[in-house]
C-alpha cells in the first residue's frame, strides 16, 4: 500500500477500478480484518477509531450537502470522497501498525524511498527517452490515462510532472539529516531526484530543495551555492530559467491560477457557510 502510494499517479480519471484504489481497499480490507480479531483496545487505539469514525461522519455531511446542489455531478463527489477517505485511512492505519510495533519509523522511511527513487528513476528515464527520440511520453503518458503538467525546457526537453512528484522535494531535509540510511541509498536518490525536480521545472520544487540544503549545514550550503552559479554560467540553462518565469506558458499558468481564486471567491461569496459540499 505505501508503495502503491508514492509510486502510481492518482489523479486520473480512473474510478475504484485504478490498480492504486484497488491496493488501498484491499490494505483496508485486511486492516479491518486486523482489527476483528484483537480481543481488546488500547486507549491509543480507541483515539484512532474515534478519529476515523469522527472522519467518515465528516465526509457524508458534506456529501449531503453536495447532493442537495442539483448542478453537483456524483463522479465529482466520489471523487473528492475517495481522494479524502484514502487520506484518512492511510494515517490511521499507518499509527496503529506503528503502535502495534510492525516497523519502526526507519523502515517507514526506507520504504517511501525506494518507492520514490523507483518513480523518479522511471520518470527520468521517460523524459530522456523522449528526449532522445525513441517515443513521445506524452503519448504514452495520455495512454496511460495519468493527468500530468508539461512545457518545453529547451529544444526537445520538456518539462514532467505528476501527483507523486510533490513527495520527492519534501524528502531531501529528511534524507540530508538521516545517517542511518546507507550511502547507497542516500547517493543513488540524491542523484535520480535532483533530476527529477529538475525535470518537474517547478519553481515551489526548486525552492524547496535548495532551501533544504542551505538548512543542514554550511558545507552543503557552499557546495549548493557553487553548484548553482557554475550551472548559470550557461547560456541555455539561464535561458530556460528565464522561461520558467517569464515565458509565455508560465503566464498562461498563472492566468490560470488567477481565475480559479476569482471563481472560488465568487463561490465562497454565494455559499458563504456550508459552500456547495463534496464535488461542488
Amino acid at each position: 500500500m505505501l508503495l502503491a502510494g508514492v509510486v502510481i499517479p492518482s489523479d486520473g480519471d480512473h474510478g475504484f477500478f485504478h490498480v492504486k484504489s484497488l491496493l488501498f481497499s484491499i490494505a483496508s480490507l485486511f486492516w479491518l480484518l486486523s482489527l476483528w480479531e484483537r480481543q481488546a483496545f488500547n486507549l491509543f487505539q480507541w483515539k484512532l477509531l474515534t478519529f476515523f469514525f469522527s472522519s467518515v461522519l465528516f465526509l457524508m455531511l458534506w456529501c449531503c450537502v453536495g447532493l442537495f446542489w442539483d448542478e453537483t455531478q456524483l463522479e465529482s463527489i466520489f471523487g473528492q470522497v475517495k481522494v479524502i477517505a484514502v487520506t484518512f485511512l492511510f494515517v490511521v492505519m499507518t499509527l496503529d501498525y506503528a503502535q502495534e510495533e510492525f516497523f519502526d519509523v526507519s523502515t517507514y522511511l526506507r520504504v517511501v524511498l525506494i518507492g520514490n527513487l523507483f518513480y523518479s528513476l522511471t520518470k527520468v528515464s521517460l523524459v530522456f527517452g523522449h528526449f532522445l527520440g525513441f517515443f513521445d511520453v506524452l503519448d504514452v503518458l495520455d495512454l496511460m490515462g495519468l493527468r500530468y503538467m508539461s512545457m518545453d525546457i529547451m529544444g526537445s526537453m520538456i518539462r514532467m510532472q505528476t501527483s507523486v512528484d510533490l513527495l520527492t522535494p519534501f524528502l531531501f531535509l529528511f534524507v540530508l539529516q538521516a545517517p542511518h540510511l546507507s550511502k547507497w541509498l542516500r547517493f543513488s536518490w540524491f542523484g535520480v531526484s535532483v533530476l527529477a525536480c529538475a525535470l518537474s521545472f517547478s519553481r515551489l520544487f526548486l525552492f524547496i530543495m535548495v532551501v533544504s540544503f542551505l538548512m543542514t549545514s554550511w558545507r552543503r550550503c557552499l557546495v549548493s551555492c557553487c553548484v548553482l552559479l557554475c550551472l548559470l554560467v550557461f547560456e541555455p540553462v539561464r535561458e530556460a530559467i528565464s522561461n520558467r518565469y517569464y515565458g509565455v506558458e508560465t503566464a498562461y499558468s498563472d492566468e490560470v491560477r488567477t481565475q480559479q481564486i476569482a471563481a472560488l471567491k465568487k463561490e465562497f461569496d454565494q455559499y458563504p457557510i456550508f459552500g456547495k459540499g463534496m464535488g461542488g
